[in-house]
């Protein structure tokens, strides 16, 4: 009975070996299932990775066409709104907040006048070598922000849109060119422009905008408003009242006192024609028949005209300037000394553009001509009498 038990205990622990070996440590109890089950899912099942749909940018501006539709660009093209910059640029690095510059509700890349200033901004050279990149945006008054997105391009106080109604230069700080800013000639209130002399054009628009020589004549004294007291460019003297005018414009002591006159023509100041002089310039060199000559023209006239000398030099300088693409001149502008320096070098550049332009009109290449100014800085005569300032407000003509 004893051996049964010891046989029977034996077996029941051979079986309960076997049995902890199989299913516990191989796990080969399961009925197959899971074992199959596992095998057969790492066989035949392929994980899914999910892949982000493929954009497409028809235009290749580095939009996509969903985003662009969004924003109700055009997928096709790359400028949208036809201003010469691209889309992607005007957007700006965060779509959901594309740029509005001017923020009147339409996006950059949609409006073509961001900063709303009447003028679009392909007219304000947003774009120069036209790459789409606004980084060669003219920057006119210097102050960082490019006139395209400038409302005061020339930074004189007068809003573009304001010198655009009332047809001045939003380029330029003194449209007329009489010394006085357009803001100032303009005066407070861009509704009611100063009209000071009550002619129809506004002193900022009028060279001729001081007061009435009579009763007479009341709307114009025939003075362009540079030449008159008033401003602070040049005096109007009247020859009877030489010492006393320069007495109280502070007349400054010219370090010239020669007092030769102009010996080609009569004083300038005893014409209202426009005169040439070619045997009292400081330079004598003559090139490709151009001779150098002053150029006088009576500054106290609104429109002077060529005298006929000086039509026939303007003639042959012209030709000399046509047959000739390589010769250029030089026009460089002089004033009398009453007035400020900065004031009269001014004044000395607006004179020399004036011929420039007279030359331009009558034919002349305009690439050819180039202009500067030595405003008082270079008298050819005594700036104490009347005769002398009047040889001293020139321009000088030199072929280069």
């Amino acid at each position: 009975m004893r051996i049964l038990l010891i046989l029977l205990a034996t077996l029941f622990w051979s079986i309960g070996s076997w049995w902890w070996y199989t299913c516990k440590i191989k796990g080969f109890c399961t009925g197959g299932d899971t074992a199959t089950s596992t095998t057969t899912t790492a066989m035949t099942e392929t994980p899914t990775t999910t892949l982000a749909p493929t954009s497409t940018d028809t235009d290749n501006d580095g939009l996509s066409d969903e985003l662009e539709t969004k924003l109700g660009l055009d997928p096709s093209s790359n400028d949208s709104d036809h201003d010469g910059l691209h889309d992607a640029i005007e957007v700006g690095n965060n779509p959901e907040q594309a740029i509005d510059s001017d923020n009147d509700g339409i996006i950059n890349a949609l409006d073509n006048d961001d900063d709303n200033d009447t003028i679009t901004t392909q007219n304000e050279q947003a774009d120069n070598n036209g790459d789409g990149n606004p980084s060669d945006a003219v920057d006119t008054d210097g102050d960082g922000t490019p006139n395209y997105l400038d409302t005061d391009s020339d930074g004189d106080g007068l809003p573009d849109a304001d010198e655009i109604r009332l047809d001045l230069n939003p380029l330029v700080v003194d449209t007329d060119g009489d010394g006085i800013d357009d803001k100032t000639e303009v005066g407070s209130n861009t509704n009611t422009a100063i009209d000071s002399d009550g002619d129809g054009t506004i002193d900022a628009l009028d060279t001729d905008s001081g007061p009435a020589a009579s009763a007479a004549n009341p709307t114009q004294n025939n003075l362009i408003t540079a030449d008159e007291a008033s401003t602070p460019n040049e005096t109007s003297f009247d020859s009877s009242a030489d010492t006393q005018n320069a007495d109280s414009a502070q007349t400054k002591e010219s370090a010239n006192t020669e007092t030769s006159k102009p010996t080609n023509e009569t004083n300038p100041k005893n014409t209202d024609q426009v005169s040439v002089d070619t045997g009292n310039t400081q330079s004598s060199t003559t090139s490709g028949d151009i001779t150098p000559a002053n150029i006088y023209f009576p500054f106290r006239s609104a429109d002077p005209q060529l005298s006929g000398k000086a039509k026939t030099y303007f003639d042959s300088v012209v030709s000399a300037l046509k047959a000739n693409t390589e010769l250029k001149i030089m026009l460089i502008g002089h004033t009398d000394n009453i007035g400020s320096d900065s004031d009269n070098q001014k004044l000395g550049l607006r004179r020399a553009q004036i011929i420039k332009q007279t030359l331009i009109d009558q034919g002349a290449p305009a690439e050819q001509i180039q202009t500067s100014s030595q405003g008082e800085s270079n008298p050819i005569a005594t700036n104490e009498t009347q005769e002398g300032r009047d040889q001293n407000r020139r321009v000088e003509l030199l072929p280069q």
